[in-house]
């Protein structure tokens, strides 16, 4: 089976005959062109390997220029030699591909490729330098020498790479094809065995993508002019080779995203998303199978709802269903990095027994397929059930004896039984003799587990709220939850927290990561008071439209780690919040109606770490967007309800990372139209249509980026989630 995926790794050039899906939708008939069989060309292939006259030898002279001293290495379409520029004295890389077939008309091919290369400046490119043809007609390019090992052999050699592995790799190759795409040139080949890691002399490792020697043009005169090519003729490696790509349909910026999407899927889990019994059948699973998630390949990573959902869009069939570019890639991308350790990736861990924490784990935190998530969570709730539970819960009394750091109370069994009335009693203390502990009173809703994780015992008489793990879609806080080492909870604080604060002495102050307190109900002072005494830990609240004065933010500062914020709607004003200790390490702010926000904006002059500002009715001035401008890495931005000129809006398209811009509510109408600026990354725009024909819809959306969607006035002072995560 690994002979056969580093088989179908391989670039390789197919030939339709059919050229066309049939009705059925059953993929065309294929072969390899020069091959009548898949086991044939294994076999050449693998005599290739051991060794080919057709290889350069040391100390031959390429093109009156380039003296071979080592053969690096050699793949489907060629081989790569180490040489010396003989007049600049210089170490280079040189490329050959095979000279089968070579025609004037394919040399112009190549020709115009190696021109389009040229084009390429970016310092996660490898670069390039000069293109020829040498003795025997064999095509071939110089570049730059690379010091270390392809993502493909790091694969090899790990297995799989850790999130925080794989996303400073993922950024700069989606960074490297966003700027290859910007001057039309669409790799078509993206691969693990195309991404280096080059080491630098000093030791940094910077990542370079390879082999842009088969990139086609991409603007509109570029696909004109690929008429030239053969046709029915694909290129591609089958393990990456998007849908369209495959039926030898025309390409754009999309086939490398999917390809992109093969790659991430295959960092993060070891293997391939599809790997089917030949190269046939593998380009028939890219068409016809569902992608996998990456939990049910890597059963034993939790990985956060972000990153299952950036690998599944990239990795659409549908083109309309893909990023449209890669700067919506890097914003999201952005988006992952931002966000704490335990909420991007975390290895399962569970007091239950190993196959059990699997299934619990998968009703808990995975999203299958389509289908919805059903409203409770069934781990040990249904009094019904409670014979299916029962080994686990003797599974859990053992190991808490063997451990001797927990014990559970007859409270406990009751709670299993559906006999409890009340919070389960635990003991908090280890035994320290052979007697059997105490019963008390446990006072934390948590339990902490000997493998890192925790489990939740949620009153059974009382739903304090809904509860969702890793960002998952939140269900009712009752019953029992297991969660792992390093994942995340959010709590929707429901109405008997609000009847009774004390409810919050319960949580231990890391047991919450974001609180939303449900805005139906108006929260106090006093409520505010026990969440910052009690929830320390909190990485985002949201206590918007409560009953919270300016003193609320002396409390706010008790929390060591905040991030984000939501109080639109409260009585905080800007002059108060400026109090705020972490007010340059929020990523997220959201206020409402709040007349001095001058203050504020000036004090976040110059933030890197804010990405999503709200600001409805805020009274903005030009000074006020000028401070916005230099919030460089911002990707959603609402400036509904101010008065903000067309000069404010030109400003802004210095936020190159910018995906959503609201303007909603406000004076700007289709005046604007012949003028408005030119946004780089733009995802959506919320703008007043109402006077808007639909001539002048058209001519602004012709100035947004390809992709981005127009969203009419809404009279919300809430942002909604206005593109996919």
């Amino acid at each position: 089976m690994q002979d056969d995926q580093e088989f179908l790794a391989l670039s390789r050039t197919f030939k339709l005959v059919d050229g066309i899906l049939s009705a059925d939708d059953q993929l065309a008939l294929w072969r390899v062109s020069n091959s009548s069989e898949y086991s044939s060309e294994r076999s050449s292939e693998s005599g290739a390997a051991a060794g080919d006259d057709s290889f350069l030898a040391v100390g031959h002279i390429v093109d009156g220029k380039y003296r071979i001293e080592e053969r690096l290495g050699h793949g489907g379409m060629g081989a790569v030699y180490r040489v010396q520029h003989l007049l600049l004295d210089k170490t280079m890389a040189l490329k050959t591909f095979s000279p089968e077939g070579l025609t004037l008309d394919s040399w112009d091919r190549f020709q115009r490729e190696a021109k389009s290369i040229a084009k390429l400046t970016h310092a996660n490119i490898v670069q390039v330098f000069d293109f020829g043809i040498g003795k025997g007609n064999v095509p071939y390019y110089t570049m730059e020498i690379l010091s270390g090992r392809s993502l493909s052999q790091k694969l090899h050699q790990s297995g799989r790479l850790s999130l925080s592995e794989a996303l400073p790799i993922f950024t700069a190759v989606a960074g490297a094809l966003a700027h290859a795409h910007k001057v039309g040139i669409v790799h078509r080949d993206i691969k693990p065995a195309n991404i280096f890691l080059d080491q630098d002399k000093s030791g940094k490792v910077v990542t370079k993508v390879l082999d842009f020697g088969i990139a086609k043009l991409a603007s509109t005169q570029g696909l004109e002019n690929q008429s030239q090519t053969d046709s029915g003729l694909v290129f591609g490696s089958p393990l990456y080779m998007s849908p369209e790509q495959s039926m030898g349909k025309p390409t754009d910026q999309r086939t490398d995203i999917y390809s992109f999407g093969c790659t991430a899927f295959e960092v993060l889990t070891g293997k391939p998303p599809f790997l089917g019994k030949n190269a046939f059948d593998t380009i028939r699973m890219h068409h016809d199978v569902k992608p996998p998630h990456l939990v049910d390949v890597c059963k034993d990573v939790v990985f956060s709802s972000e990153v299952e959902a950036l690998v599944a869009k990239m990795m659409s069939k549908d083109l309309a269903g893909r990023y449209q570019d890669f700067g919506q890639v890097l914003a999201d991308l952005k988006i992952i990095e931002s966000l704490p350790v335990g909420a991007q990736q975390s290895t399962k861990s569970s007091l239950l027994t190993s196959s059990q924490t699997s299934d619990n784990s998968r009703l808990l935190l995975e999203k299958t397929g389509d289908s919805e998530i059903t409203d409770e969570i069934t781990v040990a709730t249904e009094i019904g059930a409670v014979k299916l539970f029962l080994p686990a819960v003797v599974a859990l009394i053992l190991l808490a004896l063997i451990s001797g750091t927990l014990f559970l109370s007859r409270a406990d069994l009751n709670l299993f039984a559906g006999k409890s009335q009340g919070r389960p009693t635990l003991s908090g203390a280890a035994a320290t003799s052979g007697a059997a502990p105490a019963v008390e009173e446990h006072k934390y809703y948590s339990v902490l587990s000997p493998g890192g994780g925790r489990v939740f015992y949620w009153p059974v008489e009382t739903l304090i709220g809904r509860v969702s793990v890793n960002q998952k879609p939140s269900v009712k806080a009752v019953g029992v939850l297991t969660l792992p080492k390093n994942a995340t909870l959010s709590l929707v604080a429901g109405e008997p927290l609000w009847t009774d604060p004390s409810l919050f002495d319960h949580f231990r102050h890391d047991d919450i990561t974001s609180l939303d307190c449900d805005s139906h109900i108006t929260w106090t002072r006093r409520h505010l008071e026990k969440i910052c005494q009690n929830l320390t830990s909190l990485y985002r609240l949201d206590i918007s439209d409560g009953d919270i004065k300016g003193d609320g933010v002396d409390l706010f500062n008790r929390l060591t780690i905040l991030q984000e914020l939501d109080v639109g709607g409260t009585k905080i004003t800007g002059k108060d919040l400026v109090r705020l200790n972490r007010l340059r390490d929020l990523r997220r702010l959201h206020v409402v109606d709040l007349p001095d926000m001058s203050p504020v904006l000036e004090k976040l002059k110059g933030s890197k770490n804010m990405l999503f500002l709200y600001l409805s009715g805020c009274n903005m001035n030009s000074n006020d967007v000028a401070n916005i401008c230099t919030m460089s890495n911002l990707l959603d931005l609402d400036l509904k309800r101010n008065e903000i000129t067309l000069d404010d809006v030109k400003r802004l398209t210095v936020l190159k990372h910018l995906r959503t811009l609201c303007l909603g509510g406000t004076k700007l109408g289709p005046s604007i139209v012949e003028k408005f600026p030119r946004f780089e990354s733009l995802g959506l725009l919320e703008i007043p249509l109402t006077d808007f024909t639909t001539d002048q819809m058209i001519k602004l959306q012709a100035r947004l980026p390809a992709g981005c969607s127009i969203k009419k006035n809404t009279d919300s002072d809430r942002m909604e989630a206005h593109l996919d995560p």
